[in-house]
Formats: structure tokens, C-alpha cells, sequence
């Protein structure tokens, strides 16, 4: 499925969403039009656990939940995001109004900038014209050399240009970074799209002509020069979309980790690729003369590279640079601008209905000063108590981990070891960061600039830091996540597990709640996250969090073979919005299993285990009710399954489950033992 990887990389490209290996998708489920959701509509009464256990638990909730306007999905995690949202405005309206007092210099530029973005009145008055500079810098280009200058200046900004070149760490050496090459983010997913038989591909062409028109018009552009311009991106985008085409369908979940991904390459044979454009220039300009491998990732597109960067294909690159552009920054303008970018916009976003203008001003501040926002929370709201008892739940369930791999069968002796030695160095990182990163006392916040340029500026000063950072020993272990993010991941790249405090709340964590409740919520994404240490990812990643191959022949025969009757397990699975792809969520079931399994032994070592409570919680972490349009989407594009089979699947493969609700042959929701399914 070529919708997947492209529209993701499309929608980061542009701020929409962020990826990363965590415990749900980015915050691209939390807003849409209120149609009719998929799940939980028209479903019976009252619907026994043995029919279907998550319907069962979660009844009372599906009744009374309702989608409201401008929302696609409703879950555990967009509840408690409603929740911290309303208490982070409240508190940033008491400090922009003085009632509360900023304890430091950080938090002050995050009022300003959070005063700025809410000042919509002189927003509308700016307008576009923030941005017709940038136009300009692009229209002025009429050389191969003045693209690569350009190329130069929006490295230090989020434009999109045909191929994204960053900083990150080094899967080899983590005391290093790495430069990589990604290909660029097609509008349209693959020439297929542009065929006028492709219902999906006009829809999309139609929305984004559209939006294009009026944002060009209000740039000061005449119908015909708007027309001309829209018809020359597509056509640069098509050509992106054959270079890019990636046919996903053939992928296997092993073709998606950092490992497969891994393609070191010299900075000569990068600077190769093309014959117009120098990457040797544009590298070493940017971090200077260098002999560290550059990692490729997607070899098939750069090794096409020269068909897109060459002097023939210039004005049309030049047109696809200034729509992108155009659409990217439409956010930070007035709401003229927001508008008309929401045609498309909220397509590809599976929005039908554009958040307001509180909410997108709410957004900017978290994309932007995020960490300083979670500092302010975890510091007045995270209670100390909370931590101490989730790091006892964590290193319970390590220990489960331990005592299974130590008795593992089909695992040689040497992988057992090294698996041990990864769970014995995890390091858990719980609540909040002790302190932000240094960009934040960098930045300085410019009273005098439009809310357009103050962001540009702070993506140019992050970017540079980014660069800057290349020839410096890397920093393992860094916050990814803000303390208030609902949210939970795995960093391979430093072998740790982190849960910000905003998830280490009901129903996932609630300390008035019983100890096999909790281990059915919080416990079991703990065991999730753990999990992950060892999946077709993780495994490819030591103790240190360096990429080392310590599985034997047989090891990865016998993984393979167990992860298969995974993949067969969820492949096929119907929903009412199409088939779970097995391949695809390999990696979230296999974590979703583990973490059931370690949570659950974990549990059986407290007084009073009660498996009800245990499988109940787990179900009710789940519940959810989205539009058709929104779980089509994450169907296609997400590699978290849906979440009424994470709950209703895992349990079936263990037998306290039967035991606790009478579960028995021809019940809907029991599965033959041979078919169940434990890895660990």
C-alpha cells in the first residue's frame, strides 16, 4: 500500500504529524468531521464478554460516547488530551493575563508566543505577507547554482525541497551522529493516482487545486499565472511519485526497520547522484568537511535523483517548491490563509472540518515550545508517588522478561545472554525531563516580528543547532516526547523505555484503583514498550542501543517462524472499514501480546490477583469511537491495528482469560488453542 509511507512522510514534511515507535499513532486521530463512526454504531444492547469482550466492557461508554463536530475519533488517550488541554489553557491564559507568574525566562517567550498566536486581529492584518519573501527567494531562482543556495537556506527551515537531509544518531555508534538522505514527500502517493479512473487521486487533485487557487490569488497571483503554476507542481510531483513509488503491498515488516534502512554511504558517492547538483557542497556547507558515512535510506530514489534535480525539470521544481511552501506555512498567517489551505488540507489529514482558531494557535505552541509546556506540567501537576510506583511495576515486568527468556526454548544460549544484558541496562525514564533542551534559552522571541517570522526564526535557530550538533559526541537518552504528551515509546537508539506523565493517568494509571487494574492498563504498555526491545526492530539493537547482529541463523529461523503465526493470526482480520494487513502491525501485536503476557505474570506475583479486573482494564484502555473515513485512514497507514481487536485479540491467547469469563468452544470469542499465540 503505497498510501501509507508516502502520505506520513508528506504529512511530517509539513508539521501535521510526527513518527515514531510509541504506543499509538501521532495526533493526526484527534480531529474530524463527526459522521459515522465505524465502530460501536448500532451495536447490540447489551453484548456478553464471551460475544465480544470489548463491546462488553466498554458498553456504558460506547452509549454515551458521542462524537462532537470537528472530530474523527474518540478514545482514552483524546479524553485525556481534552483534559490536559483544557488545564494547559487555563494556565496559559492566567499567565498571559498575569494571574499566574512565569518562573523563568523559557516560560516567558512561551507567553509571548502563545499571547502572539492568539492575537488573531493583527494575524488577519499581516496576512501573506510574512511569507512573500520566501515566494520571491523561489520565483528569483533561474540557475541550477541559485537552487542550490536555496537548497542551502531551506535546509534551516521546514520547506519541503525534493530530498530531506538531517541530523540523527549513528545506529552503529550512538556516541555519534549520522547524516541521512530520505527521499522526498510526494503530493500524490504514486503515478497511479494521476489516472483519471483513480476516484481517490482526483478527489485529492481536486481539493488541492482548489486550496492552491486561493492561496496563489491571495500571493497576488493572476488566475492564469495560478493555473500555470499549479499544472507545473503536479507535474513535478508526479515525477516525484515514479521516483518515490514504493510498492508496500510486497513489503514485509522487516523491510521497515532501521536495519533495512541502514545504507551507509561516502560523501563521493552521494555527490555522485547528480550532475547538476552538488550534495558535496551542500554537506559540507552545512557541517562542514566530513569523512562520516552518509546514511541513504532510500537507495532506489537517489539513485534516480538526477532525473529530478537537473536544470529541465527547474521550473517545475521551482512551482512544486512555492505551493508547498504556500500550503506548509498557511497556519502561521491570517485565517484568510488557514482557509484556503483547509480544502486539501483537511483531506489528507482525514479532516473534513478545520480545528479553530484557539486550537490551531494551542497547536502551534506545542509543536513549538512543547518541552517547555511539559516542564511547566510535570513540575506543578506529576506526582512523585505515581513515578515510584509505575518504576516498580517497570522492573517487575523486566524481571517477568528476565525468568521467560532464561527458560526460553528455542533461543540459543548466546541470544538468551545478550537479551538479558539489553533488560538489565534499560534505563527507565518516567515523568519528565529534569531540564529542556537548550534551544529553548537560544531562542529569543521578537515582539516585533509577525507570528509567521518568529517561527521561521525558531526553526532556523533548531535546524542550525541540528547541524551544529553533527561533529559533537551524541547525548543518548534525550525526552522525545514532552511530559504532557498522552503517549508512550521504546528509544532503541538508547535502549530505554519512556512514559510521560500526562499518560500516567486514569484509565491507565490511577493509584485508587486496584493493583491487577492497573497492571491490566499501565502494566501492560509497560510490558508493550519492553517488548519492543525485542521485536523486528529492537532485536536488531544491543544493550547500548547499537545496531549489532547477536540473533544466530537459527535464532532468526525460529523468530521468524513464531512471528509468522502472528502475522497469520491478524491477517485478513475484518473491520468495517477493510482488512488488517498482518505485515504491517506485526511489530505493535507482537508488542501488544508481550506486554498482555508480562503484565499478567507480573500480576500473579501480588496478593489477590483478580484476572477480571486485569483483562477488563486492558479492554477499557481501548474503547474508541471514529468516523469510517478516519479508520480507513489508520488502516491503511497506521502500523497499530485497530483498537477494538487490540482488545479483543491478545486475550484470546491466554487461558486465564477463558477461566475468568467462562469462555468456552462455539463462543465468538474463543480461538483454538493451537492457534494462540505467545512469543515469549
Amino acid at each position: 500500500m503505497n498510501y501509507s509511507r508516502s502520505t506520513q512522510q508528506f504529512l511530517k514534511s509539513l508539521g501535521v504529524i510526527s513518527l515514531s515507535a510509541c504506543l499509538l499513532a501521532g495526533p493526526l486521530s484527534q480531529t474530524v468531521l463527526a459522521v459515522k463512526p465505524v465502530y460501536a454504531q448500532e451495536k447490540k444492547k447489551s453484548v456478553s464478554a464471551r460475544e465480544n469482550f470489548y463491546q462488553s466492557v466498554n458498553a456504558d461508554w460506547l452509549a454515551k460516547t458521542k462524537l462532537k463536530k470537528g472530530e474523527s475519533a474518540i478514545n482514552s488517550f483524546s479524553e485525556i488530551e481534552e483534559r490536559m488541554k483544557k488545564l494547559l489553557v487555563s494556565d496559559m491564559n492566567k499567565m498571559a493575563s498575569g494571574e499566574i507568574q512565569a518562573t523563568n525566562a523559557e516560560q516567558e517567550k512561551m507567553v509571548a508566543y502563545y499571547k502572539q498566536a492568539m492575537d488573531f486581529a493583527k494575524r488577519d492584518q499581516d496576512g501573506i505577507e510574512p511569507l512573500k519573501p520566501i515566494l520571491a527567494k523561489i520565483e528569483s531562482v533561474s540557475s541550477m547554482q541559485d537552487l542550490q543556495k536555496l537548497i542551502y537556506d531551506f535546509s534551516f527551515t521546514s520547506f519541503a525541497i525534493p530530498f530531506s537531509l538531517t541530523v540523527e544518531t549513528n545506529p552503529q555508534d550512538n556516541s555519534q551522529k549520522q547524516l541521512v538522505l530520505r527521499q522526498a514527500p510526494a503530493i500524490l502517493e504514486s503515478p497511479e493516482m494521476y489516472e483519471k479512473g483513480n476516484k481517490e487521486g482526483q478527489l485529492k487533485l481536486e481539493a488541492y487545486r482548489t486550496s492552491m487557487m486561493a492561496l496563489l490569488k491571495q500571493a497576488g497571483k493572476s488566475d492564469k499565472e495560478a493555473k500555470s503554476l499549479i499544472k507545473r507542481s503536479l507535474a513535478f510531483d508526479k515525477l516525484l511519485s515514479e521516483k518515490t513509488q514504493l510498492d508496500q503491498s510486497q513489503m514485509t515488516a522487516e523491510d521497515t526497520t532501521a536495519a533495512a534502512r541502514y545504507h551507509p554511504e561516502s560523501l563521493e558517492t552521494v555527490d555522485s547522484y547528480a550532475d547538476e547538483f552538488s550534495f558535496k557542497t551542500l554537506i559540507e556547507s552545512l557541517v562542514g568537511p566530513t569523512d562520516k558515512k552518509i546514511n541513504v535510506e532510500d537507495q532506489a530514489y537517489f539513485k534516480q535523483i538526477n532525473d529530478v534535480l537537473n536544470s529541465k525539470q527547474l521550473e517545475n521544481m521551482k512551482a512544486w517548491l512555492l505551493t508547498n511552501v504556500l500550503f506548509s506555512q498557511a497556519d502561521f498567517l491570517g485565517e484568510e490563509n488557514r482557509q484556503a489551505a483547509s480544502t486539501y488540507g483537511n483531506l489528507i489529514s482525514g479532516l473534513t472540518q478545520m480545528p479553530s482558531k484557539e486550537n490551531n494557535a494551542y497547536t502551534q505552541l506545542e509543536y513549538t515550545f512543547g518541552h517547555i509546556l511539559g516542564d511547566y506540567y510535570g513540575k506543578k501537576y506529576f506526582g512523585e508517588d505515581a513515578k515510584k510506583d509505575v518504576e516498580s511495576m517497570a522492573k517487575k515486568i523486566i524481571a517477568v522478561y528476565k525468568k521467560r527468556l532464561s527458560e526460553n526454548k528455542w533461543l540459543s544460549d548466546s541470544a538468551k545472554e545478550m537479551a538479558i544484558k539489553k533488560l538489565d541496562q534499560m534505563n527507565l525514564m518516567i515523568g519528565f525531563s529534569e531540564d529542556y533542551p537548550d534551544l529553548y534559552r537560544q531562542y529569543q522571541f521578537d515582539s516585533n516580528a509577525s507570528f509567521f517570522e518568529n517561527n521561521y526564526n525558531y526553526k532556523a535557530l533548531s535546524q542550525r543547532q541540528t547541524f551544529e550538533d553533527f561533529n559533537k559526541p551524541n547525548v543518548r537518552g534525550t525526552w522525545q516526547m514532552s511530559a504532557n504528551a498522552v503517549n508512550a515509546y521504546n528509544d532503541s537508539s538508547s535502549n530505554s523505555i519512556v512514559f510521560p506523565a500526562a499518560i500516567l493517568q486514569t484509565p491507565f494509571y490511577d493509584k485508587t484503583k486496584s493493583v491487577s487494574q492497573n497492571y491490566g492498563a499501565i502494566g501492560a504498555i509497560i510490558g508493550h514498550e519492553i517488548s519492543h526491545a525485542f521485536d523486528i526492530n529492537g532485536m536488531k539493537y544491543d544493550e547500548n542501543g547499537n545496531l549489532k547482529d547477536w540473533w544466530t541463523k537459527k535464532d532468526l529461523e525460529q523468530y521468524q517462524e513464531k512471528t509468522q503465526a502472528m502475522v497469520d493470526q491478524w491477517d485478513g482480520l475484518k473491520t468495517d472499514a477493510g482488512k488488517v494487513n498482518g505485515q504491517q502491525t506485526l511489530a505493535e501485536n507482537i508488542a501488544d501480546n508481550g506486554g498482555l503476557m508480562s503484565a499478567l505474570e507480573a500480576l500473579k506475583t501480588e496478593e489477590n490477583p483478580n484476572f477480571k479486573e486485569f483483562f477488563q482494564s486492558w479492554a477499557s484502555v481501548w474503547r474508541q469511537k471514529s468516523t469510517k473515513e478516519q479508520s480507513k485512514f489508520a488502516l491503511e497507514s497506521d502500523v497499530h491495528a485497530p483498537y477494538e481487536l487490540r482488545a479483543n485479540i491478545p486475550v484470546q491467547n491466554f487461558q486465564e482469560f477463558y477461566d475468568a469469563f467462562g469462555i468456552k468452544k462455539g463462543d465468538p470469542m474463543y480461538m483454538e488453542p493451537q492457534k494462540r499465540v505467545t512469543l515469549w
